[in-house]
């Protein structure tokens, strides 16, 4: 008789990584302060963070910065490894190695363009960013421990 343990485990670490980046997009990702009168600050939640992100990029990007150009590009980027994590439950309907292995080098790649994040906006980000980059890490960790069962194919 099998073990089916290491795959139930695999299936629901999988399915905690992608709860956390759902999670992510509900909690504020964003706080942006002094814009307010008197000081104030509001939160953006990781959504509209992730949509301002994906459609206007140069908006989050000060001008006078002499990199402006990259940054906006890097945020774009950033913004599209949310497709990763949206469709990462693939991993759980096909059992190929290959696609497991594709899948683990987005998810490490998208949480190192993610960590960039930390040197241009440290100061702005909250609890949704680090909860969605630990999605990313979660993911790409759990891809690299294989379960033990035999494949079919």
């Amino acid at each position: 008789m099998e073990d089916r343990r290491p795959e139930r485990r695999f299936a629901r670490n999988i399915w905690i990584a992608w709860s956390l980046w759902l999670l992510s997009l509900l909690l504020p990702a964003v706080e942006v302060r002094g814009v307010m009168p008197g000081g104030g600050a509001f939160a953006i939640a990781g959504w509209n963070a992730a949509l301002i992100c994906a459609v206007n990029p140069a908006e989050t990007v000060d001008k006078t910065f002499k990199l402006a150009a990259v940054v906006s590009f890097l945020v774009r980027v950033m913004s599209l490894t949310n497709l990763v994590m949206a469709i990462s439950p693939v991993t759980l309907v096909t059992r190929r190695r290959s696609v497991r292995a594709v899948f683990r080098t987005l998810a490490f790649a998208g949480a190192g363009i993610d960590v960039l994040a930390l040197v241009w906006y440290r100061a702005e980000l909250s609890i949704g960013y680090a909860v969605w980059l630990a999605s990313f890490v979660m993911l790409g960790v759990t891809l690299s421990r294989e379960p033990t069962a035999r494949r079919p194919f």
